[in-house]
C-alpha cells in the first residue's frame, strides 16, 4: 500500500505460471514490481527495520515456473510531506526450483516536486521448495521532511521542523522453514544518515534535534520468527499470520547508543460470507535503551493505522489495532470499510485510556487476477485532525 496523500487540519502452490494467466500475467508482475519498491529499505518509512513490513508481502508472489520474466511499472506518489512525483521499477521474476515461490531481483527510484529523491535494489529468493528464504536489499535517499517532535502529544499543534535527511541503508533477513506454518531466522541492517535543517524555515514552538543525532548511524542484528497459515496471503479469506522480531544495536557495532527494538504483529482473516472477509490486526513496538529520534516506533504505516503521517507520533512504544470488512460486490470490484486506534508513549506501561488516537475510513477495489485475488484500489481514511488518501497494491494487512 502506497501512501497517495496526507491533509493536517481541516483538510498452496499454484500449477498455472504466470506466463500463462493472461491479464493476470502482466497484473501480478506490475504489483510484484510495485511491491518490490516499496520493499526497498527506505528510511524514509521504515529507517532502522531491517526489513520493511512490504518486503514480506513477496511472499505472495506465485512460482513462475518458466523462469526469466522482466516486469517494469511506473508508481505515482501525491504526499504533503515529499510533493508529488513518480517512481520507477524494474524485476527479474524466476524460480530457483520448481516448487518455490518466485524469486526477483531489481531496483527502483523515486522524485518528487520539492527536492525528494532516491533509489535502490532489491532481491528477495526462495531456495530448496521454500525451506529457505532470503531478502536483502540497499538504498540512497535524499529526502525533505517534517519532524513533529517526540512523545503521544507531539503531533498535535501541527508544529513540525522541516529537516533534509540523506545517506544509505542496507538491510537483510534470511528464513528457514522450522515446522510447517513456523519460520524463523535472522535479521540486520545498517543506517548512516545525516540530517539538517534550514534556521530560516524554522517557525516558534518547533522541536528540536539533539545535536549528536543530526550526523549519525545505526546498525543491529536479531532473530524473527513468523507462524502463517493463510491460505492465499495476497488477500487471505481465512487463516492467522503472526510475526515476532527482536534485534539488538549495541553502540559498537555501529549506532550512535544502544538499544533494543521489539515487533509483534497478529493478523486473524474470518470469511463472514462467500464473498465477505473480516480482516483484524494487531501490532506492538518497543524500543527499550537510547534509540536515535528515526528508529523510535513511528505511528501511521498503513499496516498499522491510517490517516497520519508516518511519524507524526513516535516514541520509544507503541501499540495498534484495525479491522477491515472486504466485500467483493460485483465480479472483480470490491469495497472495503476499516477502523482503528493506536497510540505510542515512553513505555508500554505508560500507554493511557484517554490517549488513543482513532483511524477509520473506506475504500474501493479492483481484483486484477482472480488466481492470485491482487487487487488494487484506493483509500480514504481520518486520523485525529489529518486525513489521508492511498493507492493500494494489495491489501493493508
Amino acid at each position: 500500500m502506497m501512501n497517495l496523500g496526507s491533509r493536517r487540519g481541516s483538510c498452496g502452490r499454484h500449477d498455472r505460471t504466470l506466463c500463462a494467466c493472461g491479464r493476470g500475467r502482466w497484473s501480478a508482475g506490475a504489483g510484484a514490481v510495485a511491491l518490490l519498491f516499496l520493499a526497498l529499505p527506505w528510511p524514509v518509512l521504515a529507517q532502522s527495520e531491517a526489513v520493511p513490513d512490504d518486503l514480506a508481502k513477496m511472499e505472495n508472489l506465485p512460482p513462475v515456473v518458466e523462469n526469466g520474466k522482466l516486469v517494469a511499472v511506473p508508481v505515482p506518489i501525491s504526499n504533503p510531506t515529499v510533493g508529488t512525483g513518480l517512481a520507477a521499477g524494474v524485476g527479474y521474476l524466476f524460480n530457483l526450483d520448481p516448487e518455490s515461490k518466485a524469486s526477483m531481483i531489481g531496483g527502483a527510484g523515486v522524485r518528487t516536486d520539492n527536492g525528494t529523491w532516491g533509489g535502490g535494489v532489491a532481491t528477495s529468493l526462495y531456495l530448496k521448495e521454500n525451506t529457505w528464504q532470503v531478502k536483502v536489499g540497499a538504498a540512497y535517499f535524499d529526502a525533505k521532511l517534517k519532524f513533529y517532535g517526540i512523545g503521544g502529544a507531539a503531533g498535535d499543534p501541527d508544529i513540525a521542523l522541516p529537516i533534509n535527511q540523506t545517506g544509505w541503508v542496507a538491510g537483510f533477513q534470511v528464513l528457514r522453514k522450522v515446522y510447517g506454518p513456523i519460520n524463523a531466522g535472522v535479521q540486520g541492517w545498517y543506517l548512516k544518515m545525516r540530517t539538517s535543517f534550514d534556521l530560516g524555515d524554522v517557525v516558534p514552538g518547533a522541536p528540536e534535534i539533539p545535536p549528536a543525532e543530526a550526523d549519525s548511524s545505526t546498525a543491529g542484528v536479531g532473530l524473527v520468527g513468523t507462524f502463517d497459515t493463510r491460505d492465499i496471503p495476497m488477500n487471505p479469506k481465512g487463516g492467522t499470520l503472526v510475526s515476532l522480531a527482536a534485534s539488538y544495536a549495541p553502540e559498537g557495532l555501529g549506532s550512535l547508543r544502544t538499544y533494543e527494538k521489539y515487533i509483534f504483529s497478529y493478523n486473524r482473516y474470518v470469511a463472514l460470507a462467500d464473498r465477505q472477509v473480516l480482516a483484524i490486526r494487531v501490532a506492538g513496538c518497543a524500543t527499550p535503551g537510547e534509540p536515535p529520534f528515526y528508529a523510535l516506533c513511528l505511528l501511521g504505516k498503513p499496516s498499522d493505522l491510517r490517516g497520519y503521517e508516518v511519524g507524526q507520533y513516535r516514541d520509544k512504544a507503541m501499540l495498534t489495532a484495525q479491522a477491515e470488512w472486504r466485500w467483493t460486490f460485483y465480479k472483480r470490484f470490491g469495497l472495503v470499510a476499516f477502523a482503528g486506534t493506536g497510540q505510542v508513549a515512553p513505555a508500554l506501561s505508560d500507554l493511557r485510556r484517554d490517549a488513543w488516537l482513532p483511524g477509520f475510513g473506506g475504500g474501493v477495489r479492483y481484483m486484477l487476477t482472480e488466481e492470485y485475488r491482487l487487487n488494487v484500489g484506493l483509500d480514504y481514511a481520518r486520523g485525529k485532525d489529518s486525513d489521508a488518501v492511498y493507492f493500494v497494491v494489495g491489501e493493508a494487512f
